[in-house]
């Protein structure tokens, strides 16, 4: 009998609870002040946060607003009060009970009321209009990059973990990358780190670009408790909208070209459309029999295309949730699915080693390449028309816009998880078991860099750097010491060279001196000669006219005696 009373006193107090408005003044304030004013309140306001007022809990605290009207759920009020998200609150001693929990996301979806006399608050749309962005086309004037993020990283883990997405802006040199509870922004020609996306609903699991590369969505959470999406303006680092209300981990999400809606799918096997503007699900389709693993919007955002474990792929007309094909041909799970750059044609990769084309106006596969090696486990569709994809037995493959295969890389010592174009696809970039991200030419498949998964906080940046500043001063005042050193030695060198310079110009003088007295008893020496040859000369001819004179005396001395004689 008692037991029986008990039942019907908790029903008749539930029921009244359920009936009555939840307001900040009757139901919140009294958990508040139970468990959270010791910190938070008009004196302490850890956090810059005051849950003592009503506008003190409105105003949020120095991280942004903690509750946002309708969605209870993904509100940071209530997932650090049930500690799925951190700070956990409170940080010490024990969860506050399940009822006060439940009691504020009830009231967060109620519209936050501050009395009875209240009207509901409502859910504030997304900062943007619909159909705003052009799709399809490169944007006007520069595209869009990240411009003055955070770089502080939410986790700086002590090792590498395997990356679960990465995914390319179609028309900036930046790239996207899943982290543990973040997402990171990379320069793909220069690898600079350039932002840090907190994301605090868990670990995201995808990622991807809206088509005109102003927005990234990623979908994640906390496998088998909570799943959601977040959607990014990735020029500012701005938070535009939180869609998704799940009970397990989001796995595939995207964000529809006209910005009007949100697909998303993981363990549910279900499906499910939202509406942006409205902030509300609005469709949920029971179709395929196992995990949804992947999912895309066509780039002109009119069809939907959807797989899961179960082998199948689905087509679905993007703002009715109608089916529009159902694609039959793949024997094992769907790991990618990537539309053609014009969305006549999805390409669609499977554990059971083909790719396949398939064409939207017939519904018809038109083409297929067998990648083998044990299974697909990644794709990327280039704006260029190639394709890129890893295998299990650790190779990466090229593929012609015809899906005939163009290039194969050396097997990797680790399974190449995911795989991703840079923008142009003149790089591609791979993503291996243990998280290790590497950079390659896609012409050649020559290695030109690396990217960090654990990027180091920026106190460990500015001591790095301090580091580096010290020792490149180090070296200054070494290199300063060798150059005194040096000026000593190339002073002395250069006295040295002087008294050279000196001596060789007296040496200089006395040989020209020495030149011009050889020049003058050259001189002297060459009319010397002149006078001996005359000399000679002259003596030569006396010395003949001697002869001749001789010769003719005795000629004539004996023609006397001959005729003496006769």
């Amino acid at each position: 009998m008692l037991k029986s009373s008990l039942s019907v006193f908790f029903i008749s107090v539930n029921l009244s609870v359920a009936t009555d408005k939840i307001t900040y003044d009757d139901h919140i304030f009294p958990i508040f002040e139970s468990k959270c004013l010791n910190c938070h309140n008009p004196d302490k306001k850890k956090g810059d946060l005051d849950l003592s007022t009503y506008t003190g809990t409105m105003a949020g605290s120095s991280g942004g607003k903690i509750a946002l009207s309708g969605d209870g759920g993904s509100s940071k009020l209530f997932t650090v009060t049930v500690q799925t998200e951190e700070p956990v609150m409170p940080p010490e001693g024990d969860k506050i009970a399940k009822k006060d929990a439940e009691l504020i996301r009830t009231w967060i979806d109620g519209g936050l009321l501050e009395n009875k006399g209240s009207k509901a608050k409502k859910r504030p749309k997304p900062a943007f209009t619909l159909g705003s962005i052009p799709t399809g086309k490169r944007p006007e004037g520069p595209p869009p990059m990240p411009q003055d993020l955070l770089l502080e990283p939410v986790v700086t883990p002590t090792r590498s973990t395997v990356v679960a997405d990465m995914d390319a802006s179609p028309w900036a040199p930046l790239i996207a990358i899943t982290g543990q509870r973040q997402i990171l922004l990379y320069h793909s020609d220069t690898f600079e780190l350039l932002g840090v996306l907190p994301f605090p609903k868990g670990n995201p699991e995808t990622i991807s670009f809206h088509p005109s590369g102003k927005y990234l969505i990623a979908g994640g959470g906390i496998g088998g408790k909570s799943g959601t999406t977040v959607t990014w303006d990735i020029t500012n680092g701005r938070e535009m909208m939180t869609m998704g209300n799940e009970f397990d981990s989001v796995l595939a999400a995207d964000l529809r070209a006209d910005l009007g809606g949100i697909a998303l799918g993981g363990p549910s096997r279900l499906i499910k459309l939202w509406d942006t503007q409205e902030g509300e699900q609005i469709k949920s389709i029971k179709k395929h029999t196992d995990w949804v693993t992947a999912l895309a919007y066509s780039p002109d955002g009119v069809l939907l295309a959807t797989g899961g474990r179960g082998s199948g792929v689905q087509i679905w007309e993007a703002a009715s949730g109608n089916e529009f094909h159902s694609l039959r041909g793949h024997q094992k799970a769907i790991v990618d699915i990537k539309w053609r750059a014009d969305s006549n044609l999805v390409a669609t990769a499977s554990e059971d080693g083909t790719i396949r084309f398939w064409d939207m106006n017939q519904g018809k596969e038109v083409k297929r390449g067998t990648a083998s090696g044990g299974g697909i486990l990644a794709l990327d569709y280039a704006r260029n028309g190639k394709l890129i994809s890893s295998t299990r037995d650790g190779h990466v493959k090229l593929w012609k816009a015809d899906l005939t295969l163009e290039k194969q890389s050396q097997p990797f010592p680790e399974m190449i998880t995911e795989v991703a174009f840079s923008h142009d696809g003149a790089r591609y970039f791979t993503a291996d078991w243990n998280g290790k991200i590497e950079v390659w030419n896609t012409l050649d498949f020559k290695k030109i860099g690396e990217l960090s998964t654990t990027p180091p906080s920026v106190e460990n940046r500015i001591i790095s750097i301090s580091q580096d500043m010290n020792a490149i001063e180090a070296d200054v005042v070494l290199h300063r010491e060798k150059n005194t050193t040096a000026d000593i030695a190339l002073k002395g060198a250069l006295a040295a060279a002087d008294k050279a310079s000196a001596e060789l110009s007296v040496l200089k003088k006395e040989s020209s001196n020495f030149q011009q007295e050889f020049d003058s008893l050259a001189k002297k020496w060459e009319q010397l000669e002149q006078m001996v040859s005359k000399k000679v000369k002259d003596r030569d001819q006396i010395t003949q006219k001697i002869k001749e004179t001789i010769q003719q005396k005795i000629k004539t001395e004996q023609e006397h005696l001959k005729s003496t004689a006769e």
